[in-house]
């Protein structure tokens, strides 16, 4: 019956030393991630192109064990384009969560006009092509993160017709743990445009990528008293069962 007590006390003290060394230990890792980026490629057969972006929108906010960015195309032109000649536009953000409670998100908007102007003395016919391609995925380590990321490619035509109207997302509420990421392209092309002598048209572009990861995870810890508590516990113990074999 000592024999039982000894081996008992003698797990309960390793147990309680174990406990004491490695309970005031946090396991840093990312918890929750996001990322988004949308592309577009814009051309035309026409001679005279012009385009021209504007920095729309964009913000990144974070708080403690996270970090977040957003990029992507800003203020410039007019700048005039030779046929076929390939413009681009692009946004990206990203966000991640690297332990504990925590929010990020961020964002970037942008604008574009994209014009043909008929400089001839007869009406012109030609093409416009956008070439779209989006990326982006979202991560979470268990059901008590959230990470979300989407982007939106909006274009429509001088008349006021739209040309694409599209939001895609990843969304961990639905998707639920892991890693999902979702990626494709399209190609759209306007075709047969007439545009009358002195006239033009012009195309309005939006693009936006955003995200947003959040955590309520608290991680456990040992006030430090009590560390102490149980390491004395533990040290009493192992020196008590020495004396019960003296």
């Amino acid at each position: 019956m000592k024999y039982r007590q000894k081996i008992k006390n003698l797990g309960l003290s390793a147990f309680l030393l174990s406990l004491a060394l490695f309970s005031g230990v946090s396991q840093a890792a990312i918890i929750a991630s996001y990322d988004a980026r949308i592309d577009v490629d814009i051309s035309s057969t026409f001679d005279d192109n012009t385009i021209e972006t504007e920095f729309f929108n964009s913000s990144v906010n974070v708080t403690a064990n996270t970090s977040g960015s957003a990029n992507g195309t800003g203020d410039s032109g007019p700048d005039s384009l030779a046929p076929n000649t390939i413009s681009n536009m692009n946004a990206f953000a990203s966000g991640l969560i690297n332990d504990g409670v925590g929010y990020v998100d961020s964002n970037w908007a942008a604008n574009g006009y994209f014009s043909i102007e008929n400089l001839t003395n007869d009406v012109i016919t030609g093409d416009v092509s956008f070439n779209l391609s989006w990326l982006f995925n979202v991560f979470t380590d268990s059901l008590a993160e959230e990470a979300y990321a989407s982007v939106l490619i909006y274009i429509e035509d001088g008349d006021g017709n739209i040309v694409v109207d599209s939001v895609y997302d990843l969304d961990s509420l639905i998707e639920g743990a892991g890693a999902f990421t979702l990626a494709d392209d399209e190609l759209i092309t306007v075709d047969n445009i007439s545009i009358d002598v002195d006239g033009f048209a012009e195309f309005i572009i939006e693009i936006d990528a955003y995200g947003f990861a959040e955590s309520t995870r608290q991680i456990p810890s040992v006030s430090e008293p009590s560390h102490i508590l149980m390491a004395s516990l533990a040290m009493f113990l192992l020196i008590r069962q020495r004396k019960l074999k003296s």
